[in-house]
């Protein structure tokens, strides 16, 4: 569905913190092109530094194909625990929708519409703890995937759309910010308990 095969390990999350390790130390000019990610120019500097994300994207890629996600939170720590891979997620998924509009922009339609699945998936597993601010973050990915998807459709043909929409019926349902208040209720309370 995905793409490229499971490994041996069938959790995504140690492939997405193989993606978070492999990513770059950006520099400044860098990290105002990944953060303006919509609009940034596609030329030789944003091909750059796509390059330097190209082993993240491999991982990123495995990690979306395999259906489990435990990020390995223990949530005995209650309100100290932390949640450090959100952040990186939201930044390979940045990275990630700059890419997908670079393969648009370079007639890699089929390669662009599996990314866009990709990032989907990774939403989707960001908020598989089902705390609240994961639940966010899942959202706010999804956003990103589904408006880089919205500037570019057009350039699909109906097969690779219907393939894109495939994957997404697919994807696991997503949690809502309700379920993020119940799942904060459960952890929380057992915490102040304990």
């Amino acid at each position: 569905l995905y793409g490229e095969t499971a490994t041996r390990s069938e959790n995504a999350a140690l492939q997405y913190y193989q993606a978070f390790l492999n990513a770059p130390k950006l520099k400044m000019a860098d990290e105002e092109v990944l953060g303006d990610w919509k609009e940034a120019r596609l030329d030789a500097q944003t091909r750059g530094l796509l390059k330097q994300y190209e082993a993240s994207f491999k991982n990123l890629r495995r990690g979306a194909a395999l259906e489990k996600c435990d990020w390995g939170l223990n949530f005995e720590e209650g309100p100290s625990l932390l949640l450090g891979h959100l952040q990186l997620a939201r930044s390979l998924a940045r990275a990630s929708c700059l890419n997908i509009r670079m393969m648009f922009s370079e007639n890699q339609q089929q390669a662009a519409g599996h990314d866009l699945a990709v990032v989907m998936r990774l939403a989707r597993h960001v908020s598989s703890d089902g705390l609240l601010i994961s639940v966010l973050v899942g959202i706010a990915i999804e956003r990103m995937a589904l408006e880089t998807a919205a500037q570019h459709l057009w350039l699909m043909s109906p097969a690779q759309l219907h393939g894109l929409l495939d994957s997404m019926e697919k994807l696991q349902p997503h949690s809502t910010p309700a379920d993020g208040i119940r799942m904060e209720k459960r952890v929380y309370l057992g915490w102040l308990r304990r």
